[in-house]
């Protein structure tokens, strides 16, 4: 049934970006959606084990950088690599944001979210993020789809 599912809806492949204290990292997400216009608000859903849900759930904040079709071999770093071994930015060419969230070179988009509310959902939790930034980095460029194969 799960493979039904994720290779039945159609959704982009990001890089949740977060920091707290000083500290950063980035987890690869396809569950993310609007959720409402006015406020502008983006639900991500984030598993509970990863470096990042704490991050965020410390922040308030997380950054969604929107991949690009060519960016599949980076999304699997930041997918099967644990931040908590690894600094997955040292070979990562990235700048920050006002907020101190990574923003990743060669990104399509970016988008900066200040967490109003979350809910938890099983072995994840959903954040629901008021969009307070976005910005379109490399104009002409497809974005990255999310096909299960790619990352099973």
């Amino acid at each position: 049934m799960q493979d039904i599912v994720l290779n039945s809806m159609v959704s982009g492949v990001y890089v949740l970006t977060a920091q707290h204290q000083g500290r950063i990292n980035g987890s690869t997400i396809a569950w993310t959606t609007p959720v409402a216009y006015d406020p502008f608000l983006i639900m991500v859903s984030l598993a509970d084990i990863r470096v990042s849900h704490g991050l965020v759930k410390s922040s308030g904040l997380f950054g969604l950088n929107v991949l690009t079709k060519e960016q599949l071999d980076l999304a699997r770093d930041f997918g099967f690599t644990s931040g908590r071994d690894t600094n997955k930015f040292e070979n990562v060419p990235y700048k920050t944001s006002e907020n101190g969230l990574p923003i990743l070179d060669g990104a399509r988009a970016y988008i900066e979210c200040r967490v109003i509310d979350s809910f938890p959902a099983a072995d994840h939790t959903m954040f629901v993020g008021e969009v307070v930034s976005a910005e379109i980095l490399k104009d002409n460029s497809e974005p990255l789809v999310f096909k299960q194969e790619d990352f099973f």
